[in-house]
């Protein structure tokens, strides 16, 4: 397990973090990708940027913790596998820990792109936070081009597709296969 050495290693948010609902019916493959200089000294074992490894099952919650890096931002990478076609959720967190930044990519799919489907766009995806000023992010099903997420590497220019809030005590929840919430929150903010 990683997590006891990179808790000393990286300053991680503490309290608030990701959390992906898996809504498919089948596993999505996730791996967390952040920039391998920021890991320099350390005895990690990265390949490629990629730090969490794994799949989260049909019907799965999956979370882990923001990550307050030096410089740069963090990649989540969810695919339907391995390999293939992926979407991004994207976040930096900045100001001293206090202010994050967030989006969805979907520049590494699509048929824009020359590449396959992407994973969701068949049944959609939704983003949202436990805190009312962060902006929810939704792609309903079948919608190739969505407004609310990069389908190009320069879409700001087209789109407002980068969100951003303080975070305090919030949760970002992204749901796979599915345009909404269970709307299932703990006392702690939790979904």
């Amino acid at each position: 397990m990683l997590w006891p050495a990179i808790l000393f290693l990286i300053s991680i948010s503490s309290g608030c973090g990701v959390q992906i609902f898996n809504g498919c019916n089948q596993s999505i493959y996730r791996a967390t990708a952040v920039d391998p200089d920021n890991l320099s000294g350390t005895t990690l074992s990265v390949t490629d940027g990629m730090i969490l490894e794994g799949e989260i099952l049909p019907g799965d919650w999956y979370s882990e913790p923001y990550w307050d890096l030096a410089y740069g931002g963090v990649s989540i990478k969810l695919g339907r596998g391995s390999s293939g076609p992926i979407t991004q959720l994207e976040y930096t967190v900045f100001d001293s820990g206090s202010t994050l930044s967030y989006d969805i990519s979907n520049v590494n799919c699509g048929p824009e792109h020359g590449l396959g489907d992407c994973p969701f766009v068949a049944n959609g995806i939704h983003l949202e936070s436990n805190d009312s000023s962060c902006e929810p992010i939704t792609c309903q099903p079948g919608v190739v081009i969505c407004e609310d997420v990069y389908n190009y590497w320069d879409d700001d220019r087209r789109f407002p597709v980068v969100k951003g809030c303080g975070i305090q005590s919030q949760n970002l929840a992204l749901y796979l296969c599915q345009t909404s919430s269970l709307g299932e929150y703990d006392s702690a903010g939790n979904f």
